[in-house]
């Protein structure tokens, strides 16, 4: 999650939070209702295969997500209509909520034998209005801060951008201490963050620039260190447990 937090926090840098005010209605229904009808459907599916429900809904919980660089990726060199290609793009931005929260649900019905649908409920109201709570307001004092470098120092560019670089990490420390949602609390500040960096682009653009370079390389990165993890992690499960220590490899 150190990586899939930050990873997100730099896709919402490409993000204008107005856009996301004026869909509001549609990103809710596609990154909540549509995210738990998909794993609702994809449970029932997996069952059908005799597995038993409190470990298919985790099964389908975890294929609703998908973050912003993974639709680029499908779409490029299609032809997508506008709308729906930018409705895409910032349901994207929050349906990994959505599927984290949801698993964590699930596990705890694996976990505790029985699903608890009111307190499921609850809980992600907390994590979920904590975590926007946390995210507003380390963004706020993150951005006053790095605002209070340049005016007292106008060549701390190097600090401003090893700040940028470190506001994800301790966005998301922060939330998880406090027992609320981080991946919401980083989605909420990369989204202020962007807001604040658009403003001020013309008052310092050499480093909006060089800040855009870095974010692409930031991103490439951490997507592709994603997916190494989750290689090496397929690898150990089936050397591990398939084929040295689990004689039910069912």
């Amino acid at each position: 999650m150190y990586i899939v937090a930050p990873l997100i926090y730099f896709e919402r840098q490409s993000t204008r939070i107005n856009l996301i005010a004026k869909r509001l209605r549609q990103i809710f229904e596609t990154a909540v209702l549509l995210v738990i009808v998909g794993t609702i459907f994809a449970g029932f599916t997996v069952s059908l295969l005799e597995i038993p429900l409190a470990l298919a809904f985790p099964m389908g919980a975890l294929s609703t997500p998908t973050d912003a660089t993974a639709t680029e990726s499908v779409s490029e060199g299609l032809i997508v209509p506008e709308r729906q290609e930018n409705l895409l793009k910032m349901e994207s931005l929050f349906n990994d909520a959505s599927g984290i929260i949801l698993v964590t649900a699930m596990a705890l019905w694996v976990k505790n034998g029985q699903f608890n649908y009111q307190q499921t409920f609850f809980d992600f109201l907390r994590s979920a209005g904590g975590g926007i709570i946390i995210g507003i307001l380390a963004a706020l004092v993150m951005i006053s801060f790095r605002q209070f470098l340049g005016r007292i120092n106008h060549d701390a560019y190097n600090a401003q951008i090893l700040l940028f670089v470190s506001t994800p990490f301790f966005i998301y420390f922060i939330a998880e201490e406090l027992e609320v949602s981080g991946i919401i609390a980083v989605v909420c500040a990369g989204l202020m963050q962007n807001s604040e960096s658009v403003r001020s682009r013309f008052i310092t653009p050499r480093q909006f620039h060089n800040g855009l370079v870095l974010l692409k390389l930031i991103r490439k990165f951490l997507n592709n260190t994603v997916f190494v993890i989750l290689g090496v992690l397929v690898v150990r499960i089936i050397r591990d447990d398939l084929i040295i220590g689990n004689t039910n490899s069912q």
